[in-house]
């Protein structure tokens, strides 16, 4: 489906940053999306593993920015 509309970067938020925002990201890169994890937009019940989750995502082929980057960089992009 995201093919179709010729989207190319997915924008992450979620719950558990060390389980399914993490894995979502992975998925989506192995399928060749570009992928943004929005930092203040995820969490874990354990702030360890979410900080640590952080780490690995921005030390890989992620990129990590906020919510309100990414809004402004949408907005100069109208």
């Amino acid at each position: 489906m995201l093919r179709s509309k010729s989207i190319r970067t997915i924008v992450i938020g979620g719950v558990a940053t060390e389980g399914g925002v993490e894995g979502t990201a992975r998925t989506g890169r192995n399928l060749g999306y570009d992928i943004v994890v929005l930092r203040d937009c995820v969490g874990s019940r354990s702030r360890e593993l979410h900080e640590l989750a952080l780490k690995l995502i921005e030390g890989t082929f992620f990129d990590l920015s906020t919510s309100g980057e990414v809004a402004e960089i949408w907005r100069r992009g109208k």
